[in-house]
């Protein structure tokens, strides 16, 4: 079945137009590009991409990636979630070193937290907690933010409503922003330089450089590699990942030689 299926859209993606439909053309290549523009190998892919394993990343030329589709059944006010947040504090005006005022994410109590709430297994409310914070992170509600390196936030931060009553709010949308829109350029940059099984995704640094490099702007989020991360867990990019496994990445995350 997946190879048929893939086998459609490499035809659709590189046949001449009498003999596909541009617009459904453009719609596959619009759902490739939110996988990261990655297929299964055993389509055959015919010169279109390169092959990666059991993979095949295609060309920029022929597919953009772009954002995944990742949806979740949770939210802020289920009965399970509403712990989680720490409440908006002041910040400590004697203390130097004090966590700057924000609503912080509990992020290791939510998996038991779903777990009673829902009746989920540990792989489970993983995987449904990924899913939950990628699609925050892309719908600009949660962040993980500093503008300096060395000093890591305090956690992953809620930022709407009362909660986005901080100082650095708009440095944090703006950010936010930003990384959203350049999203699939920073990827593949990404990917064509991590080895898979030598590397692990994100490169902080470098992602960090390229999102100076294509905005032109120096003082952005220190930390967006931590966004990066778990917009790739959520997208079911890191195989195997769970609340007691790092996981396998693959493409497009990374490539082999």
């Amino acid at each position: 079945m997946r190879a048929a299926f893939v086998a459609l859209v490499v035809l659709a993606a590189t046949a001449a137009p009498a003999m596909a439909d541009a617009a459904s053309e453009a719609a596959l290549l619009h759902d490739l590009g939110a996988a990261g523009c990655v297929i299964g190998a055993d389509a055959g892919a015919d010169g279109t991409g390169q092959q990666q394993g059991d993979w095949v990343v295609l060309g920029a030329d022929i597919c953009t990636i772009r954002l995944p589709d990742v949806t979740t059944t949770l939210s802020f006010d289920d009965p399970e979630m509403r712990g989680l947040f720490s409440t908006l504090e002041p910040a400590a005006p004697d203390d130097p070193y004090a966590a700057p005022p924000g609503c912080y994410f509990a992020t290791e109590d939510m998996g038991m937290a779903l777990s009673l709430g829902h009746g989920w297994g540990p792989q489970k409310a993983y995987q449904e907690m990924t899913r939950f914070i990628a699609a925050k992170i892309i719908a600009g509600d949660i962040v993980f933010y500093s503008d300096d390196i060395l000093r890591t936030p305090p956690g992953l931060q809620r930022i709407d409503g009362e909660c986005g009553k901080v100082p650095a709010i708009a440095k944090m949308r703006r950010d936010n922003a930003l990384m959203l829109e350049h999203f699939g350029a920073i990827l593949r940059a990404q990917g064509q330089a991590i080895t898979c099984g030598e590397r692990y995704f994100p490169d902080f640094t470098a992602a960090q450089e390229q999102m100076v490099e294509l905005t032109g702007n120096s003082d952005t989020n220190a930390w967006l590699g931590i966004e990066l991360l778990f917009l790739a867990l959520g997208a079911g990019w890191i195989e195997g990942a769970g609340p007691r496994a790092k996981g396998t990445q693959r493409p497009p995350l990374c490539h082999y030689q």
